[in-house]
This record gives structure tokens, C-alpha cells and sequence, in this order.
């Protein structure tokens, strides 16, 4: 059984090495507790493509035609502003 973040204090600790205040464990906790549904969500749906044998359906963001990509350019200074970040 998986125990919630804040429950050991390891986690705790770790919270606190890396620069963030106890009281922040609080805030990590409140945000597992949000995401509970949407893990269960998850394993229901995993559940019931196992039961049925089916795929779910992907719901994608449907493209629109006026919509045009990204330059070149733009993209590529986001991807440096990227790669620079994992260097640090």
C-alpha cells in the first residue's frame, strides 16, 4: 500500500534538503489528495480495458485549420532555453 508523501519523514526531510520549509509538506499533501481521483480514474480505466478487451478512446486536441505552427527560430530558442536548464 502506498502511504501519502508527507507521512514519512524522509519525504520530509528531503522537502527541506532541497530548499522548501517544512510547512510545504502540508501544500504536497493537499495536492496528492486532489490527484486521488484522478488516479483512480486511471486504474478504473485500466480495469475495464482489461475486462473488455478493448482500447479507450484518446482524446486529442482537435486541430484547427487558421492555426498555423511555431517558426523555426522560436522553437529552436525554446528548445536551447531547455537543454540549458538540465546543464545547471
Amino acid at each position: 500500500m502506498h502511504t501519502p508523501y508527507s507521512t514519512t519523514p524522509l519525504d520530509l526531510g528531503d522537502l527541506v534538503r532541497i530548499g522548501y520549509r517544512a510547512r510545504n509538506v502540508f501544500g504536497v499533501y493537499a495536492l496528492n489528495l486532489l490527484l486521488v481521483p484522478v488516479h483512480l480514474g486511471g486504474i478504473l480505466k485500466s480495469v475495464a480495458r482489461f475486462v473488455t478487451g478493448k482500447h479507450t478512446r484518446f482524446g486529442r486536441t482537435p486541430k484547427v485549420a487558421e492555426r498555423i505552427g511555431s517558426e523555426g527560430e522560436s522553437t529552436q530558442v525554446a528548445q536551447g532555453a531547455d537543454s540549458s536548464s538540465h546543464m545547471t
